[in-house]
């Protein structure tokens, strides 16, 4: 399934989920600011992406299992996050954007799956670039759900995932959120 690197604290995830955050169209003319928060101290982080989950627009996936959101506090029930190498093919998606919401079902969220039979009905997935450096770490959950097809939950890097696939890559790094024993 997937094998464990180290046992990592929440704010290294988040730095990394900064990090790509600054690097998307959406927040470039935050980009510098974004970045320094990097270089904070943990607890410093930590305010920083709970200040940040507040002032976006979304219910981001990363911010609802690090620091919870004002509608979601899943982050409780976060025992530990690792990073792992694990296969691809044990990936899903419970979303990636409602224009595929139908494709993504008949695979039951398997990004593999998804790969080779919907993205190239995607415009956004015609690129084969593939990611670099620390674009290659992903970010997803360990759990199953019966109405998914994989182990990992992926919260962020669904497109870096698909163009990983696209590209014959089958293994990756993630950053995974390990659920408390209940």
């Amino acid at each position: 399934m997937y094998t464990s690197i180290k046992t990592v604290d929440v704010a290294e995830v988040i730095r990394h989920f900064f990090y790509m955050e600054a690097n998307r169209e959406k927040f470039s003319s935050y980009k510098a600011e974004i970045l320094s928060w990097c270089s904070l101290p943990n607890q410093d982080v930590i305010q920083k992406a709970s200040e940040f989950a507040k002032l976006r627009d979304d219910e981001n996936p990363v911010l609802v299992w690090t620091v919870g959101t004002q509608k979601n506090k899943h982050y409780l029930k976060i025992d530990r996050w690792d990073l792992v190498t694990f296969d691809l093919n044990i990936l899903y998606s419970r979303g990636i954007n409602p224009s595929m919401k139908n494709d993504l079902s008949s695979v039951m969220g398997n990004l593999s799956d998804f790969e080779q039979i919907y993205s190239k009905n995607y415009e956004e997935f015609l690129l084969t670039t593939l990611p670099e450096d620390k674009s290659k770490i992903l970010i997803a959950i360990a759990r199953s759900n019966p109405k998914y097809k994989g182990k990992l939950e992926l919260i962020d890097g669904a497109h870096r995932a698909i163009s990983m696939l696209k590209n014959g890559i089958t293994k990756a790094d993630a950053y995974i959120g390990i659920i408390k024993d209940n």
